[in-house]
């Protein structure tokens, strides 16, 4: 990680050292940049190098996905159809087939600019989401009550929604930092020191490798992240809370009630092994006597599973 960020911040001193900023071509920057020297055939490798590395990053993207589908549905969250995997290659044959169709459906019938702000906007709320999981992480105890999670969450929450105040307004401005920006600035650093009032429960040992400057470091990922979100405009943001609530009811109607008919029928399971049968007795009774009652008779080598444990 380090390697690579070295490697982006090198490649940013090299390009605005060839070109000014205003005058970056964001559609193609590094060959563009070439171009203006008249380094054509530099200009050429480096296109080539870029349509390898798209490549590379679509056909990783479509390894990926299909394996989280398939993980998702044996752990019962989607339908099982997703784990059917091929007898012949042994790879998720049903989830390809549906993030291929879903992905070329999509890249054929939207724009491509649409499609780039909402990739771009799911991207940053993962890195958005994994800085405020790290703090709420740091504060809140591996097998903690609601009671024990709502400090640690107030403050997340309140550092994204200042955090967001804060993006907004600077974008609305044109990078300029108002009232209202300084007030949220300082909002942020008061949620971001909140954490300091309560203790670090799961603080990481000393001799392994942790995120270090825990809360500041990650908030200040929130706060950028914030401000790159907020860059996308208005429309991108409505896009992306529509189609993120719409499968997240879908996502949790089907898992609950999934849970639900597994629990269900774990109940009626149990209670068959439990339950008592009853026989008639050859030798003749009265007939107010009591029918005789067998109970489960028990393998000496297979235990008999009741109630969930072994007997």
């Amino acid at each position: 990680l380090g390697i690579c960020a070295s490697l982006y911040a090198l490649m940013c001193l090299v390009i605005t050292g060839m070109v000014p900023y205003s005058l970056i071509d964001v559609h193609a920057p590094f060959a563009m940049a070439f171009q203006t020297h008249n380094l054509h055939w530099v200009s050429s490798i480096v296109s080539v190098g870029a349509i390898a590395a798209i490549t590379t990053s679509l056909l990783l993207s479509m390894m990926g996905q299909p394996r989280i589908f398939m993980v998702m549905a044996r752990d019962g969250l989607l339908p099982p159809w997703f784990a059917d995997v091929s007898k012949r290659f042994g790879t998720p044959a049903n989830a390809s087939l549906f993030s291929g169709a879903v992905t070329g459906i999509l890249g054929v019938m939207l724009d491509i600019n649409l499609l780039a702000q909402l990739v771009s906007i799911g991207t940053l709320s993962i890195f958005c989401g994994v800085n405020l999981g790290l703090i709420v992480s740091r504060w809140t105890p591996k097998r903690a009550t609601w009671a024990q999670r709502l400090p640690p969450l107030k403050r997340a929450a309140a550092l994204l929604l200042s955090c967001f105040a804060f993006a907004i307004d600077y974008r609305a401005r044109n990078a300029r930092i108002s009232w209202f920006g300084a007030l949220s600035l300082i909002a942020v650093i008061a949620s971001t020191a909140s954490f300091k009032t309560i203790p670090m429960v799961n603080a990481p040992p000393p001799t392994r490798f942790a995120a270090p400057f825990v809360p500041v470091l990650p908030a200040v990922g929130v706060l950028l992240t914030s401000i790159l979100i907020a860059g996308l405009g208005a429309l991108a943001i409505i896009r992306y809370v529509v189609y993120t609530t719409v499968c997240a009811i879908a996502y949790i109607t089907f898992a609950t009630s999934r849970v639900i008919s597994e629990q269900s029928t774990r109940r009626v399971d149990d209670a068959r092994v439990c339950q008592p049968r009853l026989w008639a007795s050859s030798v003749p009774t009265s007939p107010t006597s009591t029918p005789a009652i067998e109970m489960p008779r028990l393998d000496a080598e297979r235990p008999v599973q009741i109630l969930g444990g072994a007997v």
